[in-house]
């Protein structure tokens, strides 16, 4: 196992999609997780749901996850065809059991012949001048230096290419990133009386405060957002002490009946590549979770049995490090409908969607897709035989409020895969790997970019 023609270090959406993609086009490829399981934001973040796949027009790799946990029926989806003002297509897409993704995850790497390396830290690159060559791990077996022709950096924090020098940016202008929110699971709702209330109370749903309505029948939604004037109530007795997000409380449906998922936490002016600030992120997050379950099951029709039925075993980071590469993705790219001949991932969810991480204020603005990523943005600059992939993309922070989704990060990980296996196969570094010759590799594997 000491060399392989590619290595991936990350589980998450990118990283499954770079490992499938590199080893289906005939690379030895190994994946590298830090923890027990692949998912990552999917699973270990608790982030269980989809955005509307068929309006995203996601294919390739995207799609065929969203299958696989339809075919087993684990998916529980409201489907909407197409985007209406006021923004009733967050009613759209599905949300999918964490347990059934990661049986799923191991399933789909067994069949591409991808090696699994769980329960590993890599602590560093190995490098021969402006060359990464491998990377050094430890875990168990103690350290341990791994080789490989080419490396992706499927991190989410570009941990990696920090670690050979790679520059980035991070954050807005001040180094602030969006706050992180730790994600739990809610069991033993009656969901009739749920939405009994919600019948009764439509102005408490997807109502947003300086932004107007989102949602329009919270019975074909997967997304519950709101809650505020039983939020309001609470804090006036004293019941509800912690601070929430202007949107109210989010949850989302889950397959499974009277379970819910909820993402309505945050922790303000967190640095997430700071051990300590991201230790304090979870003592913080943990104790926030305890008392907005007291809340709910005091305060939320159909709650009164509910209980925690699991958190997520690390919060939730929206933003971190972008690394400077070949080209920035712009928002004015996404919002012109940009075109590049180098382009290898089209996309069609025009949503910046940014929380603050000085406040509690969530903004986002919509605008007409589709738009296209380019391949430069996966290769940094002053480093070669490196490819990074996922939210770390080089992008400015309004750019990357829009594809750090799972589905638009997943396709971003396919075409690294890909790219990183024409590299090999041609004796090239990546930043070398024809275009025109990847992108035929993507449409082979039923990407489509027109």
């Amino acid at each position: 196992m000491n060399k392989k023609d590619v290595i991936v270090v990350g589980g998450g959406p990118a990283g499954i999609a770079a490992a499938l993609s590199a080893a289906r086009n005939g690379a030895s490829t190994l994946l590298i997780e830090r923890y027990g399981y692949l998912g990552g934001m999917a699973t270990i973040g608790l982030v269980n749901h989809l955005d509307p796949l068929k309006i995203i027009e996601s294919s390739g790799i995207p799609w065929e996850i969203y299958n696989k946990l339809k075919e087993r029926g684990m998916v529980k989806e409201f489907s909407v065809d197409q985007f209406e003002m006021p923004f009733s297509f967050w009613q759209g897409g599905c949300s999918f059991d964490p347990e059934a993704f990661k049986l799923m995850a191991n399933e789909l790497m067994q069949e591409a012949g991808v090696k699994l390396l769980f329960h590993t830290w890599v602590s560093g690159v190995i490098k021969e001048e402006e060359q990464v060559k491998g990377v050094q791990v430890h875990n168990k077996s103690g350290k341990q230096d791994i080789y490989a022709n080419v490396i992706i950096d499927a991190t989410g924090d570009a941990d990696l290419a920090a670690q050979a020098g790679v520059p980035f940016e991070i954050g807005d202008l001040d180094g602030k990133c969006m706050s992180p929110t730790l994600c739990f699971r809610v069991a033993g709702v009656d969901s009739d009386k749920l939405y009994s209330y919600l019948d009764n109370n439509p102005d408490q749903i997807g109502k947003h405060p300086r932004l107007g309505s989102y949602i329009k029948d919270p019975r074909h939604s997967v997304t519950l957002q709101g809650f505020y004037e039983l939020i309001a109530e609470a804090k006036e007795k004293g019941d509800l002490k912690i601070s929430l997000p202007e949107s109210g409380i989010g949850m989302s449906v889950q397959p499974r009946e009277g379970e819910f998922n909820v993402n309505a936490t945050r922790v303000l002016g967190i640095n997430p590549v700071d051990s300590e600030d991201l230790s304090y992120a979870e003592l913080k997050e943990r104790d926030n979770v305890r008392q907005l379950v007291d809340f709910m099951v005091k305060y939320f029709p159909g709650f009164k049995d509910a209980y925690l039925l699991q958190t997520a075993d690390q919060v939730g980071v929206r933003e971190s490090r972008r690394i400077q590469g070949e080209y920035k993705l712009t928002l004015d790219d996404i919002k012109e409908k940009r075109q590049f001949e180098d382009a290898v991932v089209r996309a069609k969810w025009a949503h910046s969607d940014n929380h603050s991480g000085k406040d509690m204020k969530w903004s986002f603005e919509f605008f007409e897709g589709p738009y296209w990523i380019p391949y430069r943005v996966m290769l940094p600059q002053k480093v070669d035989n490196l490819l990074v992939t996922g939210r770390s993309i080089s992008a400015t922070r309004e750019a990357m409020a829009s594809i750090r989704i799972m589905p638009i990060c997943s396709s971003i990980g396919e075409a690294a895969g890909a790219a990183a296996a024409i590299a090999v196969q041609n004796g090239v570094t990546p930043r070398c790997v024809d275009t025109a010759e990847l992108k035929q590799s993507l449409q082979k594997q039923n990407v489509v970019l027109k």
